[in-house]
């Protein structure tokens, strides 16, 4: 018998809700790693079009990496309606 896979999230459309400890702690993982570079992104230029050109950048990345990590932990749309 192979061993049941535990998911992280569900898939709704095409956001990744957490459904467990660990995908709630990356969520919350990947919040504050956002707010941090923001902070620090905010301190460090001197207009706030330039703040929000470069945290733009690290947010598609950060959003790319959350997405990844939830699409191979979700759990598939056949099991869902199960």
């Amino acid at each position: 018998m192979a061993k049941d896979k535990l998911y992280f999230f569900r898939r709704k459309w095409v956001f990744f809700i957490p459904i467990h400890i660990v995908g709630w702690l990356f969520l919350l993982a990947v919040l504050a790693i956002g707010v941090y570079v923001f902070i620090d992104l905010y301190n460090r230029t001197y207009s706030i079009g330039e703040t929000l050109s470069n945290f733009s950048i690290f947010l598609i990345i950060l959003f790319l990496g959350y997405t990844f990590f939830g699409f191979y932990t979700c759990k598939p749309e056949k099991e869902m309606f199960e």
